[in-house]
């Protein structure tokens, strides 16, 4: 899967923009604050219908305009399609796909399937749970509908017994304890699953980027597992383990008027060399940890929709040294379309050969040389 061509106008800094990318390598170099960022984010939003960092959608028009509008066509096993988005400064975003207008915006989902690293991502071992959660979200809706349904009435199940716990209608609690836990199930199980497909690929990654000889691991952690338990688990323990925490838990949230239990605590544990690296990785192995990680989200959406995503890149090569840098590249599957950005070619020189190079400065964008 490859995006061919990317239109954008009024959006962020550009106020007018058409580019053909590459099957293959597509490098954008320039200096900082000049507008690689924000064609990344073009194509983020073309493939999710989000920002991978705005608060909200208004912030990506530019200054003084009341529109953005983003055009991409991708091409793909099943043939070519176009994406266009409509942005306003104020009011409800529109998108199309292949002229029609998505009803939700969850049916973008898988259309246009991609993994993007920034930097913000090296917080993805030591940051928040709520970061993992996200994480593994990103990559299971891409791939399945079906996800996507359970994981939004999760959610919505949540915000209705959040608003009872709130007001403390203890008697209508029973019909929604059900339904969070027949969708919370549902929403472990599929992260489950991705976690033991994932973890091979993540370790193997991980081995060939550190070279030290070390082992990664990924464990999914559901919220009533204590250190050291791990599945399986099958259907009936899941929904039987979800209700007895329910039940153990409906004083203290009658008393703070919120949820307590359910994937929405879940975590994703990382562990290097058997220990726990939120606590003890250092730098080097965060940074290796998260790109395998990239690595292997290429490999789990190849393995469950046959074909590869596209690879987003944001300033990667500033963040390894020179070795771990080379194994990174080295283990992108051949066929993976890359877009990434540099403020230096040199870094890249390895790769530079099969790449095409475009220079960006102040919002406009021009193929360039190499060197």
């Amino acid at each position: 899967m490859y995006i061919t061509a990317l239109t954008a106008r009024s959006f962020r800094n550009y106020d007018s923009l058409a580019v053909g990318f590459s099957p293959g390598v597509n490098i954008i170099v320039g200096a900082n604050a000049q507008g690689k960022t924000n064609l990344l984010e073009a194509v983020h939003f073309l493939a999710t219908g989000r920002s991978h960092r705005a608060g909200r959608d208004g912030e990506l028009v530019k200054w003084g305009r009341d529109l953005a509008f983003l055009r991409g066509e991708v091409s793909s096993f099943g043939g070519s399609r176009s994406i266009e988005a409509q942005i306003p400064a104020a009011g409800r975003k529109s998108i199309k796909v292949d002229g029609t207008e998505l009803r939700r915006l969850s049916d973008l989902f898988g259309i246009f399937q991609i993994v993007m690293f920034t930097p913000d991502d090296l917080q993805l071992i030591k940051g928040s749970p709520g970061l993992r959660r996200r994480y593994l979200d990103m990559q299971i809706c891409q791939i399945s509908p079906l996800y996507r349904h359970y994981l939004q009435r999760y959610n919505q199940v949540l915000r209705q017994r959040n608003k009872l716990l709130e007001r403390r209608e203890a008697r209508s609690l029973p019909v929604w304890d059900e339904q969070l836990v027949r969708f919370g199930s549902a929403v472990i199980r599929y992260r489950l699953r991705a976690v033991e497909v994932l973890s091979p690929f993540t370790q193997r990654h991980y081995r060939a980027i550190a070279g030290e000889g070390e082992e990664m691991k990924l464990a999914y952690q559901p919220f009533w597992a204590r250190e050291g338990e791990g599945p399986p688990w099958s259907e009936d323990d899941i929904q039987g383990l979800f209700r007895e925490e329910i039940r153990r838990v409906r004083e203290d949230e009658l008393r703070r008027g919120q949820t307590l239990v359910g994937p929405q605590r879940d975590d994703l544990v990382f562990a290097i060399a058997d220990r726990p690296a939120k606590s003890f990785a250092s730098q080097g192995q965060q940074r290796s940890g998260v790109l395998a990680c990239k690595l292997a989200e290429l490999d789990y959406i190849q393995r469950e929709s046959g074909e590869y995503p596209l690879l987003l890149l944001d300033d990667v090569a500033s963040e390894l040294d020179d070795e771990r840098r080379e194994r990174f590249f080295a283990g992108v599957p051949e066929g993976v379309q890359l877009l990434l950005t540099t403020t230096s070619l040199r870094p890249l020189m390895p790769i530079l050969a099969h790449g095409q190079v475009f220079r960006i400065a102040n919002g406009i964008i021009r193929e360039g040389k190499g060197g």
